[in-house]
């Protein structure tokens, strides 16, 4: 997946052709990532603390009576060096896909299923490869 499907803005600077391999705790990445999706800008950091590296998830957004609210949050996580990560190897894939789908937000298909479940038990989403949901 390229990085632009995912970020308006991004810059990765380093020594190893812009890639960084680290592992980290799934659970506490959803929660950082449940925050995020509330925020109006989102910036994410590789920093150190205590010789110890994290990652530092900059949030901003709006409260209700339209301040600007900052929170930074932080995810713990081991870097992988070069020799471990010869080690690793990614799942198989069949082939590369045509496309990518990448659903709107929850908060916004959640109002519009509620209005159609009485209609049917399932809610089917289809999309084509001309950007058609």
């Amino acid at each position: 997946m390229q990085p632009h499907s995912l970020f308006t803005n991004y810059r990765v600077e380093n020594a190893r052709r812009g890639e960084i391999n680290m592992s980290f705790r799934v659970n506490d990445l959803l929660l950082i990532t449940k925050k995020a999706q509330q925020a109006t800008d989102v910036q994410i950091y590789l920093k150190r603390k205590d010789n110890r590296p994290y990652i530092s998830w900059k949030l901003d957004s709006e409260n209700r009576n339209g301040s600007s609210c900052d929170m930074i949050d932080e995810l713990e996580i081991e870097i992988i060096n070069s020799d471990r990560m010869a080690y690793i190897r990614e799942p198989a894939m069949l082939a590369m896909p045509h496309t990518y789908i990448l659903l709107p937000n929850v908060a916004v298909l959640k109002p519009v299923a509620e209005r159609l479940k009485s209609l049917s038990k399932y809610l089917t989403l289809s999309a084509n490869m001309n950007g058609g949901l």
